[in-house]
């Protein structure tokens, strides 16, 4: 016996779309056939750029929603719209609501709070406020609004000499790509992901993965996740950029300090059903937030969210049920 309807919401996408935009229907299906084990009746819907028409069915359907849109007219800015529509409309969805959403998907305005709270973040710049800025450290250069490592690659760390040549390269990018950016102190060392799931209106905290940088000293490259480590299956960090659960025995207090720091996040910033924290460990073993993500990928084999959950030992069926049963 079915447990009742559910709407699967997410991006619409063309076939002239981006690989990391083509990503969600791979988690549409993933999701799709794991409700379907939990007995629900699915269907599903790409959300178009003018969602007028689809808000007057959902206004008279109201359906349960699995909420899949991480982007609004295309931009990562926006992802906070859909869900504040919903809520208007008194209609449930997965995920976190409206308001975390707005916060955590502007990187400044969270980093700005995480300092708030006494939660240390990498110092950072803007085009319009350069508060903090030192003259002759590294910065990496990113976007405000795009997660995925969109726009990100070896050239975005750069030696800034001067704040003037730090406000030229900001609107440079702007220019060049009509998204915001900003520069954050780049922070040489290791790089850790927390996951955490909701559980009985907690925090289950996962198990932590990192990625493991092989090779990049030796060929003299920056140890990030850039947009090519992510998406370019050619490329040298997709194949040497690799996630890993395995940590030795002298990391135990670190891993405890970033699941203290990770709760606090999910408190503070008022996350529910699921979210993934991410860390750069410094070479004094200092860990430093650099953004949190309240919507996670969650495509099987291909997400450090779904390797925590693996490692925690959840199957993908076990997660979809959770954050169901967080709604």
């Amino acid at each position: 016996m079915s447990k009742g309807s559910i709407l699967i919401l997410y991006n619409e996408v063309t076939e002239k779309s981006a690989k990391d935009e083509l990503d969600v229907l791979y988690q549409v299906n993933a999701v799709s056939a794991a409700l379907e084990q939990l007995d629900f009746t699915v269907s599903k819907h790409p959300v178009p750029e003018n969602p007028s028409d689809l808000f007057e069915t959902l206004k008279k359907t109201k359906p349960l929603i699995f909420n899949l849109v991480e982007s609004v007219a295309g931009s990562g800015k926006l992802s906070y719209l859909f869900p504040s529509m919903l809520e208007a409309l008194e209609i449930k969805y997965s995920g976190n609501s409206a308001e975390v959403l707005l916060m955590t998907a502007d990187k400044v305005l969270t980093k700005k709070l995480l300092k708030s709270c006494g939660i240390s973040t990498p110092q950072w710049i803007t085009a319009r406020d350069e508060n903090g800025f030192t003259i002759g450290d590294r910065y990496i250069v990113k976007p405000i609004y795009e997660d995925g490592s969109i726009d990100l690659d070896q050239n975005s760390i750069v030696t800034m000499e001067s704040a003037r040549q730090a406000r030229e390269i900001l609107n440079t990018m702007a220019e060049k790509t009509g998204e915001e950016f900003f520069a954050e102190k780049y922070v040489e060392g290791r790089e850790i992901n927390v996951s955490l799931l909701q559980e009985n209106g907690k925090p289950l905290i996962l198990p932590p993965t990192e990625i493991k940088f092989i090779g990049y000293k030796e060929k003299h490259i920056d140890e990030i996740f850039d947009y090519r480590s992510k998406w370019d299956t050619n490329s040298f960090g997709f194949k040497h950029a690799v996630s890993s659960c395995v940590f030795e025995e002298q990391d135990k207090p670190l891993l405890d300090h970033l699941k203290e720091i990770s709760e606090k996040c999910w408190n503070e910033f008022g996350l529910k059903s699921y979210a993934r924290i991410d860390f750069r460990i410094d070479k004094e073993g200092k860990p430093w937030v650099l953004e949190i993500n309240a919507n996670p990928c969650i495509t099987p084999g291909d997400s450090s969210f779904l390797r925590s959950t693996t490692q925690g030992g959840l199957d993908f069926v076990d997660v979809v049920n959770r954050i169901i049963s967080a709604i």
